[in-house]
């Protein structure tokens, strides 16, 4: 015979030790419920009011972690010519019509709710209501708009906007199913790491993130969600555009934690009356290392990639000091301190409750420590979330195991009869009426219930019990005029009074057959805290991405004296220190003729290819990383706009120059002003002084070059300056001007 856990369920194997769903020792696993149909006769202890077959669970892959997907994103046109968008963007959500929910309707299709709640459509939408209060709605309707080709995303993309009724909040959690073609994806590229699901916030006019998977087999998309909305389906050309655009959000069970991190970390919160430190920052470095590797994979150049990734991880899990000691910013060093702390706390909890699950209730210690952290995250205003589903977990748990205990001795007595007759039918008895639960209402109630245990601190897990307990003998606590027709009804003495003994043994029996009819909603409330604990670490995730997503424009901009040019017009500037991992190309470039430039950049890009906090700049000619810069200048990275000053000094071409051919009989005297102006004599020394030439032009500086212009009787020149010899030299020819006086 089949064997199944009596902490959840789950049908076992044969030899097993541990449940692979929940993680439980395996003492003696019970038989699996037998659900009773609804009759009128007293033998069955708990009728089913509307018998459903449980649904089976979904294999959950382990303890929530939410991988952060690093893109690189092309950040739009600025002054220099060769430097390429220099930051990456943590995430860049595509910005998608003004409202899907208002865009043009390709197709419209409503759907009665059959009783199994799997709702399928002609258009290949499912949506799966199993065991789901509908609050009276009866009818699914799906409207699918007009798909939409993005080439900036180069993506494609429906949205489908789902409602019931006037019914948005779900009271928990279902599966749409949304089909793809996979005709925009590449060849050779994975349809699970190319489509991508999201929701449309109408709130905030934004695509946002959702629990999904990619079904491959049946080419489905599969969104978990508890409200209805529009759903969009995107398929990106590849796996490297889906990175750009789209978080990757899934559950995975590669990374647990040790049990002494663990432990470190919910031992520094109680010193810190729940204040993350070090060592909830810590429980972040593998997830920080496995997303920045990822990401580098797909943007950054080949090199030593354990070096810089593990540099990267380390400054930002250092907390405020290291930090702020590579950015000028303290608001951005406390606010990543604080979004990497409280994801740290997050993953400590999750992995508590994993251990909790798996070896927990016979470890003291890990009680202990669960109780402490659940009421310590409880106590937190902004993480009271956390405190919450930490103690829903727990008393939905513990609800699950009294199924074990309770006794399924059948009862012999003539009262049973009245009170399975009155518990197991729809009645009006002395004018009251009473209608059985259903499974779906159950499964609220519990829902609701497990939610408000954290407000019971002496003893959650309790919380649930006492509502069961309640319903299981409230037959005894009706008025004795409700009792006298209840026993009436089924041939007995309206004055029947069994002893207490009887009542008792009555009510454990029905209670047992209760609990495992109710186990496959108590595994539905279980999923639903499972899912709520994901998106509370989506949410927290989401704000450590914006904070790495943060971004900056570095202004370079050269001081000029009034009336004067730039004097770095036309050199190359280079960001340094880089590392191995930068793109150098994408690093440097040439300054406009103003001697400046705009380079936009965010904190993550910034990072990840060495924290560069100088700017080198090279003349024309010179090539960086080989030869020497000209000028370096310093700077901390401040958001959202950090200023580089250069120069302030005045451009080495301003001034008198004199040209003398070498047997005095020739000087040729080139004036040239701060303004962009100047003038050009020639001498005759051997001839009375005679004046050959006398023009005024006007010039443009690029580099070390200065190109007249606009002359008057003149011809155009090019002039070369050296700043090791303080000379200007006319190009073509060989004539060397030097400063007058000189």
């Amino acid at each position: 015979m089949d064997s199944f856990c009596k902490h959840c369920g789950n049908k076992l194997d044969g030899d097993s030790v541990f449940c692979s769903n929940c993680g439980a020792r395996i003492e003696t696993a019970p038989t699996r419920p037998v659900y009773t149909q609804p009759v009128q006769t007293y033998q069955a202890a708990y009728a089913a009011p509307q018998p459903s077959k449980a649904p089976e669970k979904k294999k959950k892959r382990g303890g929530a972690i939410v991988a952060l997907i690093l893109a690189a994103v092309m950040l739009g046109s600025f002054l220099f010519t060769a430097l390429v968008a220099p930051g990456f963007l943590l995430k860049k959500k595509p910005r998608g019509p003004v409202s899907p929910s208002h865009g043009k309707t390709a197709s419209r299709e409503t759907t009665a709710v059959p009783e199994d709640g799997l709702v399928r459509t002609d258009m290949g939408v499912t949506v799966d209501l199993a065991l789901i209060d509908l609050e009276g709605e009866t009818e699914l309707t799906v409207k699918k708009l007009d798909t939409v080709t993005d080439d900036e995303m180069e993506a494609t993309y429906t949205a489908y906007d789902i409602s019931l009724g006037d019914l948005h909040d779900i009271g928990g959690y279902f599966e749409i199913r949304l089909p793809y073609s996979g005709r925009n994806i590449e060849a050779g590229q994975d349809p699970a790491e190319c489509v991508a699901g999201m929701y449309y916030n109408e709130d905030i006019g934004d695509w946002e993130s959702v629990i999904y998977r990619v079904d491959t087999d049946n080419k489905e998309l599969v969104i978990t969600t508890n409200h209805l909305s529009t759903y969009g389906c995107f398929e990106f050309v590849n796996e490297g555009k889906r990175l750009a655009k789209v978080s990757d959000v899934f559950v995975s069970s590669i990374y647990q934690p040790s049990r002494e991190d663990v432990m470190a970390a919910i031992n520094e919160l109680k010193r810190n009356n729940g204040d993350p430190g070090e060592a909830c920052r810590n429980l972040m470095r593998p997830q920080l290392e496995s997303s920045f590797r990822a990401w580098a994979e797909f943007r950054l150049s080949e090199g030593e990639q354990a070096t810089y990734v593990t540099n990267a991880v380390t400054l930002v899990t250092k907390g405020v000091p290291g930090v702020e000691a590579a950015i000028g910013s303290s608001e951005i060093a406390s606010a990543m301190n604080d979004a990497l702390g409280k994801c740290g706390r997050c993953v400590a909890l999750g992995a508590l409750i994993a251990m909790y699950r798996k070896e927990g209730k016979t470890d003291n210690e890990i009680i202990g420590m669960y109780k402490d952290a659940v009421y310590y995250m409880v106590s937190l205003t902004g993480d009271a979330t956390l405190g919450t589903i930490g103690a829903a977990v727990w008393c939905v748990d513990y609800a699950l195991t009294e199924l074990g205990k309770t006794s399924d001795k059948i009862v012999e007595d003539a009262a049973k009869k009245a009170f399975m007759n009155y518990m197991n039918t729809q009645n009006h008895y002395g004018g009251q009426e009473f209608k059985p639960r259903t499974l779906a209402e159950w499964r609220s109630i519990l829902y609701r219930l497990a939610i408000r245990a954290s407000r019971n601190n002496s003893n959650p897990q309790k919380v649930l019990m006492e509502e069961i307990d309640s319903y299981c003998s409230q037959f005894w606590k009706l008025h004795t005029g409700v009792q006298s027709e209840a026993y009436e009804a089924v041939g007995l003495s309206p004055d029947y009074n069994p002893k207490k003994t009887i009542k008792d043994a009555i009510t454990n029996e029905y209670k047992h057959s209760l609990l495992s009819y109710l186990t496959s909603a108590l595994m539905k409330v279980q999923e639903d805290i499972d899912f709520d604990f994901e998106l509370r670490q989506i949410n927290m995730y989401d704000s450590l991405k914006d904070i790495l997503n943060r971004r900056t424009v570095v202004d370079i901009a050269e001081e000029v004296p009034d009336g004067g040019l730039p004097r770095y017009a036309g050199y190359t500037a280079a960001f340094a220190p880089l590392n191995s991992a930068a793109i150098v190309s994408q690093w440097r470039g040439k300054l406009s003729s103003d001697g400046g430039a705009s380079v936009p950049m965010t904190y993550i890009g910034w990072m990840l290819v060495g924290s560069p906090n100088r700017i080198e700049l090279y003349a024309p000619g010179k090539t960086p990383g080989t030869d020497a810069p000209e000028k370096t200048v310093s700077f901390k990275l401040e958001f959202p706009k950090t200023t580089v000053v250069i120069g302030g000094e005045e451009s080495g071409f301003v001034g008198t120059w004199r040209w003398l051919r070498s047997d005095g009989a020739i000087e040729e005297i080139c004036v040239i002003n701060a303004d962009g102006t100047g003038s050009w004599k020639v001498i005759d020394h051997g001839n009375g002084d005679r004046i050959w030439a006398n023009w005024t032009f006007t010039y443009e500086q690029d580099g070390n070059r200065l190109i007249t212009d606009n002359t008057s009787g003149g011809e155009r020149v090019v002039l070369i300056y050296s700043k090791e010899d303080d000379t200007i030299t006319y190009s073509p020819g060989d004539k060397v001007f030097r400063r007058a006086g000189d």
